[in-house]
């Protein structure tokens, strides 16, 4: 098993970061290792503070909440964590929510990235080539309210007020302009990476990718 204390998962909506998170926490525990998948909307995820905060606010509450993660997994005896969408994903995508400029998200990553330095981090990103078709792809296979949210969860925000897409369309470019900056900061970042292609992905192949990046023995029938 690598050393690591922390698995990143990352990627934009869609890509298959859950399943494959609950699928890794139950490799990691095949093998005889403790493991714990947190989601991204999990009250222990760093990232879940609230949409209310504002970028400073926000900032600094979800650095509170990586120190303390920090703290905890540090002690004997912790599981792995897998963590779904909190490195990268969520807080490049909130932050420019909240119109914060790039470098000073590029920045606050950047502090995330040298408080997790201690726990060897590992970060499995995925990502889809065509965003424009994966994201539609996932919004009609989502149910009503998933669909309504993405309609109008960006309404009067200050992404929204510097530009004139609306609906679709603008989480369409939330997320074109989330994607560039994740892939700038993977391209540079200190951290262990595994970067998979979920475009049309056959599964077990990539099940199997991500087992021996890690170093597990990956028993599918089982």
């Amino acid at each position: 098993m690598v050393d690591t204390r922390l698995v990143l998962l990352e990627g934009l909506a869609g890509t298959g970061k859950s399943t494959l998170g609950q699928i890794l926490c139950g490799m990691i525990t095949q093998a005889g290792l403790p493991a714990e998948f947190v989601h991204e909307f999990d009250k222990r995820n760093p990232v879940h503070v609230g949409p209310a905060v504002g970028g400073e606010g926000w900032q600094d509450a979800v650095r509170d909440k990586w120190q303390q993660f920090i703290r905890q997994a540090g002690t004997e005896n912790r599981p792995i964590t897998i963590m779904d969408a909190a490195f990268l994903q969520c807080p490049v995508s909130e932050l420019l929510e909240r119109g914060v400029e790039t470098r000073l998200i590029h920045s606050f990553v950047e502090q995330i990235r040298d408080l997790l330095l201690p726990l060897r981090p590992v970060i499995i990103y995925l990502y889809q080539q065509n965003i424009e078709s994966a994201l539609q792809t996932t919004f009609a296979g989502r149910n009503g309210k998933w669909q309504q949210k993405v309609i109008t969860f960006l309404v009067d925000t200050p992404f929204a007020r510097r530009h004139t897409q609306s609906g679709f369309d603008l989480y369409l470019e939330l997320n074109r302009q989330t994607r560039q900056i994740c892939d700038e900061i993977v391209g540079k970042i200190p951290f262990r990476v595994l970067q998979v292609d979920t475009s049309g992905p056959n599964w077990p192949v990539i099940h199997r990718q991500v087992a021996e990046n890690l170093g597990i023995r990956h028993n599918p029938g089982q």
